[in-house]
C-alpha cells in the first residue's frame, strides 16, 4: 500500500465550515481538553489561509491551524483521525504549514505539547523540533507542556 502522500484520493485544502463537524470529532478523540466550535470558527474567520484540512475521498481526516507572530511561526493545533494516524497525513499537514510559514518570513516555529504525549513528541522531533522549555501546569494542574522549537533554514 502506498503512503497517503502518494495517494490521489488525499488532498490538502483550506478549511470551510462544512468541515467543522468532522474536525470537532477529530478534536474530541485527540485531546483531553479539546477546543470548542467557537475557537475553530474564530480562527477560520481571522486566519482562513492558515487553517488546512486533509481530505481523504472528500472526508476530513485531519487538520492543522498555524499562525505567524513577528518572526515566529506557531502551530496552534494539529490532529489526525485515529484510524488515519501513522500514514503520513500529519507529516503532510505539518510540511505544508512549515512551507507557508517560511514563505511568510518566519525564522522559527514554536509549539506546545503535553510532556506525556510521547508519540507527538517523537513526531515533532522527526521534523527537527527540539524541547526548549517546560511550561508548568500549561494544560492544567500537574499537566506540564514542552515548548518545542524548530529553526527554519
Amino acid at each position: 500500500m502506498c503512503s497517503y502522500e502518494e495517494a490521489p484520493e488525499l488532498k490538502i485544502d483550506f478549511f470551510r465550515l462544512i468541515h467543522l463537524k468532522k474536525i470537532l470529532e477529530i478534536e474530541n478523540e485527540s485531546f483531553n481538553n479539546p477546543y470548542d466550535e467557537a475557537i475553530f470558527k474564530a480562527f477560520s474567520s481571522k486566519h482562513p489561509e492558515n487553517f488546512l484540512v486533509a481530505l481523504f475521498n472528500k472526508d476530513v481526516v485531519g487538520y492543522i491551524m498555524f499562525d505567524k507572530l513577528y518572526n515566529s511561526g506557531i502551530i496552534v493545533s494539529i490532529a489526525v483521525s485515529q484510524r488515519f494516524r501513522r500514514k503520513g497525513i500529519g507529516g503532510l499537514l505539518l510540511t505544508k504549514a512549515l512551507g507557508k510559514l517560511k514563505e511568510l518570513g518566519a525564522k522559527e516555529v514554536l509549539l506546545q505539547v503535553e510532556v506525556t504525549n510521547n508519540s507527538a513528541i517523537s513526531f515533532y522531533k522527526k521534523f527537527g523540533f527540539n524541547v526548549e522549555a517546560i511550561l508548568p501546569n500549561y494544560y492544567g494542574i500537574k499537566r506540564d507542556a514542552y515548548l518545542m522549537k524548530l529553526k527554519l533554514p
